[in-house]
């Protein structure tokens, strides 16, 4: 039906769209493998034949009714040769046989689409009759072929990119839903946490040790509760760039103050860089940043004692920060999934507890949202690096006692 064959058109959201090489290379190649001055790759839709691509000739577009190419549509898969349109009882008469630009010789290869729907042709127009050798055709045809395959390319990109869209609107929707649901379960929880932290307290003595280890699974799910909700908000509130607010500061201040808010115990060293330039980025967001990766660091460390090394360079582009520590090590294999939401190795911490996993995922989220990358580097028993640059605004300039970025 027609309105199918419309509508596999319309699908490549092709009608009116601007000149591209790849289509205009194939209308100069098929006119020159064919000697002609004119070359069309057209497109018919419900009342004219536009050219995507025209070779030797101004106008851009036709009405339907004296459109040659859609004479092949009643045999899509046979190439439409008029050697004398003069002498052709479909053609004789057509206004651009008897006028301008005077089409004479013609040769359409119907583009037909994977679906069977003739869609236009690659043609070639010559003023005067003449014919075409098989080889020449054939050659033609393997063109039109190249031009179904730009199209189908074109409808794959835009199928990914509906795709895409669908996705994130989901992936928003259901991040403002957990928002919303841990943004309400948080004063609950709050008061849960209290009232049996201040039950196990203050009436101790008053209940048995069964009932006393109750009441403590309470409060200990509570408090497992309350971290998990507290990162899932933390996560969403950086679900956009007006959380990301790009501000110029002193660097060596924020780490300062990054390091006291850590509260490394006593046995860690945090080491800095002497000399640290101001920089101009998100403040906010890169202290969230430096705080989890810090804080991992010394979390999941498997000594007593420990080192935690930060690492920073400026180039043209980007800010390069790089911290290290010297423990266990993360396996190769895990090096991706740790940044996924709610992915956890399944290994407690130093202090007995379990991540949420969702401090990763929400650095992934701030370094990408500041158009930089982040990445792992770690073996097992060879300590762990984490690597993450920040796009730094074109008007700043490298501070001359800076070097190159960390290898």
């Amino acid at each position: 039906m027609e309105s199918d064959r419309l509508a596999a058109l319309y699908s490549y959201q092709i009608m009116d769209t601007l000149p591209e090489d790849d289509f205009d290379d194939i209308t100069k190649i098929a006119s020159e493998i064919c000697d002609t001055p004119i070359s069309l790759i057209t497109l018919v839709d419900k009342d004219r034949q536009w050219f995507k691509s025209r070779y030797g000739i101004e106008v851009n577009e036709t009405p339907r009714e004296v459109a040659f190419c859609q004479l092949g549509f009643d045999q899509p898969h046979q190439p439409l040769i008029i050697p004398d349109s003069r002498k052709d009882a479909r053609t004789a008469n057509n206004p651009l046989v008897q006028g301008e630009p005077h089409v004479i010789f013609y040769t359409g290869i119907p583009l037909v689409n994977p679906e069977g729907f003739p869609l236009g042709s690659l043609c070639v127009i010559d003023h005067q009759p003449r014919e075409l050798s098989e080889q020449q055709v054939q050659s033609l045809q393997a063109l039109a072929k190249r031009v179904i395959k730009q199209l189908e390319l074109r409808r794959k990109i835009i199928q990914l990119e509906a795709v895409q869209r669908h996705l994130e609107e989901a992936n928003q929707d259901l991040e403002q839903f957990a928002y919303m649901i841990a943004h309400d379960i948080k004063n609950p929880l709050l008061t849960m946490h209290s009232f049996s932290k201040l039950l196990l307290r203050k009436s101790a003595q008053k209940l048995d040790e069964q009932e006393q280890q109750m009441l403590g699974f309470v409060n200990d799910s509570a408090q497992k509760l309350l971290k998990l909700v507290e990162d899932v908000l933390r996560f969403s509130q950086f679900r956009d760039l007006k959380e990301l607010k790009s501000e110029r500061f002193d660097l060596m201040a924020l780490l300062t103050e990054t390091v006291e808010l850590v509260h490394a115990p006593e046995g860690f060293n945090i080491e800095l860089p002497p000399d640290l330039p101001q920089i101009t980025t998100a403040r906010a967001g890169l202290q969230q940043v430096l705080l989890n990766l810090f804080g991992n660091a010394i979390k999941y460390h498997d000594q007593e004692r420990g080192k935690v090394t930060l690492e920073f360079s400026e180039g043209a582009d980007h800010y390069t920060f790089r911290i290290s520590d010297d423990g266990p090590g993360i396996p190769p294999k895990y090096h991706q999934r740790i940044f996924q939401p709610l992915t956890t190795l399944g290994q407690k911490d130093r202090f007995g507890q379990l991540g949420t996993g969702i401090g990763l995922a929400t650095v992934k989220r701030i370094v990408e949202k500041l158009d930089g990358h982040i990445r792992v580097i770690s073996a097992i028993g060879e300590g762990t690096s984490f690597e993450f640059s920040l796009a730094r605004p074109a008007a700043t300039t490298p501070s001359p006692s800076q070097g190159e970025a960390p290898a």
